[in-house]
């Protein structure tokens, strides 16, 4: 594998990007660049959102720290870990972009155990819609959604390494959460979120 290669892994917040980084890290010895982890260390912030009660990303000082990392090229591989890490890298500087996919339930249950009911619901939401899938496909050629609903961290490496190893990319298309919902497990999702989708 060449050196200096960068893959984007990006993902609804709680599908498992940093689970998964992190285990290729230690097995494989990647560079593992976790994006919430270096905005915290250089406090990259253009302001508080005070509905959501987090802090705002510097898009423009994050894009300048990752590009940094990115032309010193002191790796083999370079995980760059982060919801919106397919917008701080160009076409150019990518070997592709993993999404990782996570059914929307499944992500509902695991985001209310970490996080708030409005956020829970605002992820499940996202993840049905296939946000950042869609906006990772608007900005680059090369996307990859991984389902990881069933797949342990292992399981979700080795199906990893086996794309990236692959030449050219191995593209695949958006992954549509609606063709493996029948109408009582819609009705109950949008349940769920139903309050999200009013309110926004």
């Amino acid at each position: 594998m060449a050196k200096g290669i960068v893959v984007a892994v990006a993902g609804t917040p709680g599908v498992g990007k940093t689970s998964l980084c992190s285990f290729l890290s230690r097995k494989y010895g990647y560079r593992h660049l976790e994006v919430g982890e270096l905005v915290s260390e250089r406090k990259l912030y253009s302001g508080y959102d005070e509905a959501r009660g987090v802090p705002i990303a510097d898009i423009k000082g994050v894009r300048h720290e990752v590009g940094r990392v990115i032309r010193r090229k002191d790796f083999d591989v370079l995980l760059l870990d982060g919801h919106y890490a397919h917008g701080l890298v160009s076409k150019s500087d990518v070997f592709g972009v993993f999404v990782l996919r996570l059914d929307p339930l499944r992500l509902f249950r695991r985001s209310i155990r970490l996080s708030s009911m409005r956020k829970a619901k605002e992820n499940s939401l996202s993840e049905f819609l296939g946000t950042v899938s869609t906006e990772a496909r608007r900005r680059h050629d090369r996307v990859a959604d991984l389902d990881v609903t069933q797949l342990s961290v292992a399981q979700t490496a080795t199906r990893f390494t086996a794309c990236l190893a692959k030449r050219p990319f191995a593209k695949t298309p958006p992954i549509d959460w609606t063709k493996d919902m029948d109408e009582k497990r819609l009705r109950r999702f949008l349940k769920v979120v139903e309050t999200q989708v009013l309110l926004g």
